[in-house]
């Protein structure tokens, strides 16, 4: 099978078995200097085989007679592969370094602060942290495999992309890649790996309706064998899982990293139990974050995989079985009706909401689920942002960020407004939740809300976003920078109707209502903090007028050393817009 052919390269997939459970696949891509790189994949996956044990044996892989890789008394986890790759002569280790605005602005990553850096201090520690992990075969790399650990929030793995992923997109340095792509290669050990005995494909679940892998059950003939992971090193669920294969694939182009994406978001699919799939538009079951991360892995994966692969359009169908439920139950048989002001939310946790709002907006970068999702898009919105702007309605926004929020009284009847909501706790444990702490909760807020200004430009979702940037960039507070540069998956940049972008350093905080803040001649966002006890971010007196800035501040601290993204041509200056 030919996977890419042209001047510069050609790749050829060969595969073989090398006894009744495990098979090698080749992938061998011929440059056009005659330098040839082969990419050996060794699986233990087949779905249905009736030995479902893990394997022990010796690996010993030659080259031209020369061994190129060795290993004795190897265990091979069932539902894993591992993979290894080698070069005729030697790697020629060119580091290529991309430009991520156009990745940002093409929708095929998500709209990132690309302005803010990542200090070297921090790659090299992620850098020294990798070469002392376990990256051998059934290695994890930095990921501890127990998805269901408490605080995934704030660590570095649960988002739309992971931490590392989005250090290496900031930095563009050659460790920090190496980092992501040995996470992306822990993840092989996973025991979600599937490959259908009747087809050698993955087995779908059009193919395999009763098919199951929660329980590795299911029905009737699509029942998997039993197979127990409590020696894998994983703990497996739909509601922690990274995205560890989709920016692998599309910064390497390799058929492997594509096909680990394909398998990760089959499995989310699988993952419900099959008499719910079709009841609630197949993801839509079970825990919120859940249907959050089972709808991005599913829609990285029908978004890159190429044209002529027949999981094309499986994967798109799939998606839009989905979207079509959600938009059905929500927007016009109005579910959640009876939330009166409150309407948007779908769990009393706060953060869970806005993983799957964060997750909505990411299928739109896309360009995936067309006009149902856009409307679902706006109806989630009334809960996101009127968590931080409903104060005239009786709601605290430094509220917003807390852990949970009460929607219903002691007997179990909704609530119906933002005052009845505050009333229930008016203090609870953490108001803006993990203010000050790296990827917290008030984190993820503001970076959901820089996402729903992008996707819609709704003035409800810029005020929200302007109360946060006061809260978060205030004076006092903890430096964003150094915050984003320990975990910089919620740094998101709103985008502006004119397609620029706002950045950290273009937001400008006032100490009170009547600063005085002298703008540039370029896009920013101004809000000042009044001096009462609950502060909101309001309009300055006077904001951003377009002059000089008098004494511009710097976009990291001056102490502090960075890697910025290498600088890329921009597009033509646009008129200046001040929100």
């Amino acid at each position: 099978e030919t996977w890419i052919e042209g001047p510069q390269a050609t790749e050829f997939t060969l595969a073989a078995p090398i006894n009744n459970q495990l098979y090698a696949i080749f992938d061998v891509r011929v440059f056009g200097n005659g330098e040839v790189r082969t990419d050996v994949t060794i699986a233990n996956d087949w779905a249905y085989s009736a030995n479902t044990a893990n394997i022990v044996y010796d690996v010993k892989m030659t080259q031209n007679g020369s061994v190129v890789y060795a290993q004795n008394d190897l265990e091979h986890n069932r539902f894993s592969n591992w993979h290894k790759q080698f070069w005729t002569g030697s790697d020629p280790e060119i580091h290529v370094v991309r430009d991520v605005d156009y990745f940002v602005n093409t929708g095929a990553v998500p709209g990132i602060d690309t302005s803010i850096g990542i200090s070297d201090a921090e790659i090299a520690g992620d850098y020294k942290d990798m070469l002392a992990s376990d990256t051998d075969p059934m290695g994890l790399a930095l990921y501890s495999g127990k998805m269901s650990v408490s605080g995934q929030t704030v660590g570095p793995n649960i988002g739309l992309m992971t931490s590392y992923q989005t250090k290496y997109l900031l930095s563009q340095d050659a460790r920090a890649e190496e980092v992501m792509l040995a996470n992306a290669d822990g993840s092989a050990s996973a025991p979600w790996h599937l490959r259908d005995d009747a087809t050698g494909i993955l087995p779908t679940i059009d193919d395999h309706p009763g098919m199951w892998v929660r329980h590795t059950g299911g029905t009737g003939d699509d029942r998997l064998p039993a197979y127990s992971t409590a020696d894998t090193g994983w703990q497996v669920d739909l509601a922690h899982q990274p995205s560890f294969n989709y920016l692998p694939y599309v910064v390497t182009g390799d058929r492997y990293y594509l096909t680990e994406l394909q398998t990760q978001a089959n499995h989310a699919l699988a993952w419900v139990d099959p008499a719910y799939r079709y009841q609630k538009g197949l993801i839509g079951h079970g825990e919120l974050r859940g249907q959050a991360w089972g709808l991005r892995n599913i829609g990285d994966a029908a978004y890159i995989t190429p044209d002529d692969d027949s999981l094309k359009n499986y994967f798109n169908e799939k998606l839009d079985i989905s979207i079509d439920s959600y938009y059905q139950r929500f927007v016009v048989d109005g579910e959640y009706d009876f939330a009166g002001e409150l309407e948007g939310y779908q769990d009393k946790k706060s953060w869970q909401n806005d993983y799957f709002a964060l997750s909505l907006t990411y299928l739109s970068q896309h360009d995936l689920g067309g006009g149902k999702l856009d409307a679902l898009i706006d109806w989630k919105l009334n809960f996101e942002a009127g968590r931080y702007i409903s104060e005239e309605l009786g709601f605290d926004p430094h509220n917003g960020s807390a852990y949970l929020i009460k929607f219903q009284d002691s007997d179990g009847t909704p609530f119906t407004t933002w005052k009845e909501a505050f009333d229930a706790d008016p203090n609870p444990d953490a108001k803006l939740a993990h203010l000050g702490v790296a990827g917290g909760y008030t984190d993820l807020a503001r970076g959901t809300l820089a996402s729903l200004v992008s996707e819609t430009g709704n003035p409800d979702a810029i005020e929200a976003y302007g109360f946060l940037v006061g809260e978060t960039q205030k004076p006092g507070a903890k430096d964003v920078y150094q915050e984003w540069n320990e975990q910089p998956k919620w740094a998101m940049a709103p985008q502006l109707a004119d397609g620029s972008f706002l950045f950290a350093k273009d937001m400008h905080v006032g100490g009170t209502v009547d600063s005085l803040m002298t703008g540039t001649d370029g896009n920013e966002l101004c809000t000042a903090m009044t001096a009462t006890t609950r502060s909101t971010a309001k309009a300055a007196s006077t904001c951003c007028s377009a002059a000089p800035a008098t004494t511009p501040s710097p976009a990291v601290p001056a102490t502090t050393s960075y890697s910025a993204m290498p600088a890329t041509t921009g597009s033509t200056a646009a008129p200046a817009t001040t929100i």
